[in-house]
């Protein structure tokens, strides 16, 4: 237990003992592992998300920069207001 409190997921317990000993080390290591698996995939899910944010700011950005430029091109938003009519 010392180890997983360390941070260390990596561990199998020796299933060795009398009948109580042998489930509650079994159970451990089931635990052990399926908390590993769990941070895993809680990591790639993070990692989904960052690439999201990225995508979302880089869209921000590009249509930022249309609006630049057709203010750019128009001269003002009046201007194109009056060009338009």
């Amino acid at each position: 237990m010392q180890s997983v409190e360390s941070g260390e997921w990596d561990i199998f317990v020796e299933k060795r003992g009398v009948f109580e000993v042998v489930a509650l080390s079994s159970a451990f290591s089931h635990m052990v592992g399926r908390i590993k698996a769990l941070m895993g995939r809680i990591m790639e899910d993070q990692k989904a998300l960052r690439e999201c944010e990225l995508r979302m700011l880089y869209e921000q950005i590009n249509l930022i920069s249309c609006i630049i430029h057709w203010i750019r091109w128009c001269g003002s938003p009046k201007a194109a207001t009056r060009k338009a009519s």
